[in-house]
């Protein structure tokens, strides 16, 4: 059994997290309606987090099926708003997918975009419950064109303009970026940066994790040392040292080597030239 991130309950009032807990068995010990509790999942650790969604379907003991249509959010909100939330129950039992009543696991790992999961559960004698509702906030990634990176010389030889993907989120309010497979050339695959800048030009990470040390930031890289293992990139989240340059349309990064154990000493800088 994986370990619940959240989920979710559908009141009046709309979507309420609760507590983390463990679902083993169907819902519903008293209940007098069909109804269906969604679940979160954490995402395998191979998959593109920015575009899948891990879901577990509960449906309760009155239920005799259930169904699930998945859909842009901005669809499904334009048709209740033509024709109410009833008229979107039918739509979801005659158009969503039908399955049978037992606790049912869901993974997609290609939905860019903000879409509505809902599922309504039917009854034996055919009474349909309240609509279950899941948003998922996937990003859709945009080509911005070729960017082009660079390494100051640290723990092995500098690295002067590799080639690779610049992206722009199409969907969030607040645009974030992405360099993707940034250490290809290098034939180390599947390093992405993303992150987002304020007007003053400060950066914030969506990859890597919080350094132990306060203001830092941990991004992953291909280099290992032979005694200390694996080692990653501990960036000054000073906006003196790191920001973005929207004159020179240049991202600046200051980094050090780090392990686990601790950080060797003398700073360099990254350098994100933009398309």
């Amino acid at each position: 059994m994986k370990k619940l991130l959240y989920s979710l309950i559908l009141l009046a009032g709309g979507l309420y997290f609760t507590g983390c807990q463990e679902v083993d068995n169907l819902a519903g010990g008293g209940d007098t309606q069909p109804a269906v509790t969604i679940y979160s999942y954490d995402i395998p650790a191979d998959a593109d987090p920015d575009a899948t969604v891990n879901l577990r379907f509960i449906p309760n003991l009155v239920c005799d099926k259930f169904y699930v249509l998945i859909e842009k959010k901005a669809d499904k909100d334009a048709f209740i708003t033509s024709n109410g939330e009833a008229a979107y129950v039918e739509k979801v039992v005659a158009q969503g997918t039908q399955y049978p009543v037992q606790a049912t696991d869901y993974l997609n790992e290609n939905l860019p975009g903000v879409y509505a999961i809902t599922a309504v559960g039917v009854s034996a004698g055919g009474e349909k419950g309240k609509p279950f509702e899941f948003i998922f906030n996937g990003i859709e990634w945009i080509n911005q064109g070729t960017a082009y990176y660079y390494e100051e010389a640290s723990f092995s030889a500098a690295i002067n303009g590799i080639p690779a993907n610049w992206y722009k989120s199409g969907n969030l309010e607040t645009p974030r970026y992405k360099l993707e497979d940034y250490y290809g050339a290098l034939d180390a695959h599947g390093y992405n940066i993303k992150l987002s800048w304020d007007a003053e030009g400060a950066i914030t990470f969506y990859t890597g994790a919080a350094s132990p040390n306060a203001g830092l930031w941990m991004l992953p890289t291909p280099y290992n040392n032979a005694t200390y293992g694996a080692m990653f990139a501990e960036v000054d989240l000073d906006p003196t040292y790191t920001y973005y340059d929207s004159d020179n349309k240049l991202v600046v990064i200051n980094f050090r080597r780090a392990v686990s154990a601790g950080a060797f000493s003398g700073w360099f800088d990254m350098y994100i030239e933009l398309p």
